[in-house]
């Protein structure tokens, strides 16, 4: 079999609420260096952008120009270097193999600057409902670093939303920015971070996950927690864009057109040009769709990947396609699987791991 370019490494059922997930974090006394850091980074960042007259867009937003003559400016910055040199030091104590230069020029989103955390292990106990997950605090330089296959390997988590509304329908993002812009992609998904109001030393554990759940949530779909009912029902990982683990919230709310009224009020709305419906009642048009409209990493720009090519505009991001893989599995069992695999469809592209 050839690698795939995604798979589906675990499957929880049944369904875990967040409550019964816990992170345990093994690295926790690297946080409050790791704070002052971020904080000198976030006060330099800032600055140059105003220098700039930059700061009054986010930047995710920012015109390709704009946001590359920012990456740029924060690159070459004296100040900002030193900043990334002691990130390393806390993080990647024992050093990364390739020159300063190449590790900076690996930074695509420098204004990117938070505590990500990085998946050891995990144990799920069915017959308790819980998910227990040994995680390392790291930086999301370290995660940047990590995508272009620079410095310690690193398994980031993330989490990838498939929601599904009363009226039967799966919405995927045609994402904007500039990182796969004119992909689809699942809607809410995003890196889980440790909060600093969320974090608990040893065996209390946090929840950054069930938080980083509710915060894409808010952000990228306008819903509050008491508009869904969310559930983790599985693990994928993608191999093709990511590099990581993805764990998968299936979310279950109300009709239609009131996801894509609260969507258009979204604080990050514009991370997506539209959101665009795709009937969960039938699974094996789905997968076909999936199949047909994949995105194909050989097609991609070889030098930077994640500026999309004409070949793939439009197309299905990999963790987008084993998320929703993971939904059907979960809903509907060893034997559609079985017939999945069987019939070939997935053309050793997207794999179940057994």
């Amino acid at each position: 079999m050839a690698n795939p370019l995604a798979e589906v490494s675990e499957i929880y059922e049944p369904g875990l609420d967040l409550s019964g997930v816990t992170t345990q974090l093994v690295n926790e006394k690297v946080i409050p260096e790791l704070d002052v850091v971020i904080s000198d980074i976030d006060v330099r960042v800032n600055k140059l952008r105003g220098d700039l007259g930059l700061d009054n867009v986010k930047p995710i937003m920012l015109p390709q120009d704009d946001a590359i003559y920012l990456r740029l400016t924060i690159q070459n910055d004296p100040a900002w270097k030193q900043y990334y040199a002691r990130v390393i030091e806390l993080c990647a104590p024992e050093g990364i193999n390739v020159s300063l230069e190449d590790q900076i020029r690996a930074i695509s989103i420098p204004w990117w600057n938070l505590p990500n955390l990085t998946r050891i292990g995990d144990n799920y106990q069915p017959g308790q409902h819980k998910l227990t997950i040994a995680a390392g605090v790291v930086h999301s330089y370290l995660t940047q670093l990590r995508r272009a296959k620079i410095g310690p390997v690193l398994d980031s988590m993330s989490i990838s939303g498939v929601f599904v509304t009363e009226d039967g329908w799966i919405p995927l993002g045609y994402r904007k920015g500039r990182t796969y812009s004119a992909t689809l992609m699942t809607v809410p998904a995003g890196s889980v971070d440790c909060p600093k109001d969320d974090r608990s030393a040893g065996s209390s554990a946090p929840n950054p996950v069930a938080e980083s759940v509710r915060k894409e949530h808010l952000e990228e779909l306008g819903l509050a927690p008491k508009d869904y009912q969310p559930e983790i029902i599985g693990r994928v990982y993608d191999y093709a864009v990511s590099a990581n683990s993805l764990y998968v919230c299936r979310a279950r709310g109300g009709p239609l057109n009131d996801v894509l009224r609260a969507w258009n009020k979204a604080i990050d709305q514009r991370e997506h040009r539209w959101l665009i419906p795709y009937d969960a009642s039938n699974p094996d048009h789905l997968v076909e769709e999936m199949m047909k409209e994949r995105y194909n990493p050989a097609m991609a720009n070889q030098k930077t990947p994640s500026d999309t090519t004409l070949d793939n505009v439009g197309k299905i991001l990999p963790p987008c396609a084993v998320s929703i893989l993971c939904h059907f599995a979960q809903q509907l069992g060893a034997e559609w699987v079985k017939k999945l695999e069987q019939s070939g469809i997935l053309q050793d592209v997207y794999a179940f791991k057994h």
